[in-house]
C-alpha cells in the first residue's frame, strides 16, 4: 500500500493491526505499507548475548539512557546511502516521540554516543525500527539495554520486523503472520509503560536479569 497520509494516529492504528510504515527511498513522497507473511521477534528474556559481548559489557560498564537525544538517534539510524527512513518518517517518528508512542536507547562512553536504537510502545509490545552503531558492537549494546527495560517493564513482545543474519546472532527467530497477530493481540491489551529503571549501566547485575 502506498500514499495513505502519513500522521501518528494513522502509524499507531497500523501498528496495533501488525502493519508498518517503510519510506520509499527513492520518492520520499511516498510510503510504503509493509505486512509481511513472516515476522522476526525477539522473545522476551531470549537475547542471545556471546560471551565476548558480555566481557565487553562488563568490562566498559557502559551507561544508557532513554530518549534522550530521540533526534540524534532517528538522524543516525536514517544517515546511509540508501534508507527508508525518509524526511516523512522522520517528522512522524519525532511526533510519535513527543505523544510519548516513539522512544530511544543511547549508549554511552562517558560522553560518547555509541550506538542507539528506536522504536514504538503500544501496550506491552515494543515494535523496534532501526538502529545505529558508532563504535563496534554499538548497536549490540543498545539491543541489550532495550531487553533490560522491556522485562523490568513487563513487556511481553519485541517485534523486529524482518530477519537478518545480524539479528538472528543476537536471538531472533521467524513466526508466521497468524502467530505474530495472537501474540500482538495479547501484548497490546495488556498495559505496560516504556519508562526508566534504577540501572543506568550495563553491567553483571543488568546482564544476569536477562537470563531465563
Amino acid at each position: 500500500m502506498k500514499n495513505i497520509i502519513l500522521t501518528p494516529s494513522v502509524i499507531i492504528d497500523s501498528y496495533k493491526q501488525g502493519i508498518f510504515p517503510m519510506g520509499d527511498y527513492e520518492d520520499d513522497r511516498f510510503v510504503m505499507w509493509c505486512n509481511p507473511d513472516k515476522r522476526a521477534v525477539i522473545p522476551i528474556c531470549g537475547l542471545h548475548i556471546s560471551r565476548s559481548l558480555k566481557k565487553e559489557c562488563i568490562k566498559r560498564n557502559l551507561e544508557f539512557t532513554i530518549n534522550k537525544c530521540f533526534e540524534t538517534v532517528i538522524f543516525k539510524c536514517a544517515s546511509r546511502d540508501e534508507t527508508w527512513i525518509t524526511s516523512p518518517i522522520i517528522q512522524s517518528y519525532i511526533e510519535l516521540n513527543k505523544a510519548s508512542y516513539a522512544h530511544s536507547v543511547e549508549i554511552w562512553d562517558n560522553n560518547t554516543l555509541l550506538g542507539g536504537l528506536y522504536g514504538v510502545s503500544i501496550g506491552a509490545a515494543f515494535f523496534a525500527e532501526s538502529m545505529f552503531s558508532t563504535s563496534k558492537n554499538g548497536s549490540k549494546f543498545s539491543l541489550v539495554a532495550l531487553m533490560f527495560l522491556l522485562v523490568k517493564n513487563k513487556f511481553l513482545l519485541l517485534d523486529v520486523q524482518f530477519m537478518t543474519k545480524h539479528l538472528a546472532t543476537m536471538g531472533a527467530i521467524e513466526v508466521p503472520k497468524t502467530e505474530f497477530l495472537e501474540r500482538l493481540r495479547v501484548a497490546k491489551a495488556k498495559r505496560a509503560y516504556f519508562k526508566k529503571v534504577n540501572s543506568k549501566s550495563i553491567d553483571i547485575n543488568l546482564l544476569n536479569a536477562l537470563v531465563n
